[in-house]
């Protein structure tokens, strides 16, 4: 209230916020008018827009503590256990987002080692295979008998 003439303080130069609603897919802030969402291209027809911002959820970013990232890299050591709790801490919505990164990181050279060993062990048939090759023909060639067949 302003002490002078017993009125309300009110700027005289302030409009009214346009109104607005906010993506239930994204959370954009889109215009009441708006049909479809700019960010996302989700259809706001009946999906009941939100008219206040969607919360979103807080995320647990503490770091963690030394006991815990040992843990985790013992829990490396049990080999079939392992890949199933890195797979659901990477992927889990609710998890500390420091575990989610390691974890992630974690598949992510578990899939470059499958793959590398992959690729190691095509390498080494195709060697073997020709190498075995070579040595049937050099010894039919001489007229001798493979010792292994």
């Amino acid at each position: 209230m302003d002490e002078m003439n017993n009125t309300p303080n009110t700027p005289q130069n302030e409009t009214p916020a346009a109104p607005v609603k906010y993506c239930p897919h994204c959370g954009k802030q889109l215009p009441i008018t708006a049909v479809f969402c700019g960010e996302c291209g989700a259809s706001l027809n009946g999906t009941g827009a939100y008219t206040q911002p969607p919360a979103r959820p807080i995320e647990d970013t503490s770091p963690l503590k030394t006991t815990d990232y040992l843990l985790m890299l013992l829990l490396l050591c049990v080999p079939f256990v392992s890949l199933i709790v890195y797979i659901i801490w990477a992927f889990s919505g609710n998890t500390n987002v420091n575990r989610r990164n390691l974890s992630r990181a974690f598949l992510i050279y578990s899939l470059i080692g499958i793959g590398f060993s992959f690729l190691l062990v095509l390498f080494f048939m195709i060697i073997g295979i020709s190498t075995a090759a070579i040595l049937e023909e050099t010894m039919a060639y001489y007229g001798m008998v493979h010792p292994f067949f």
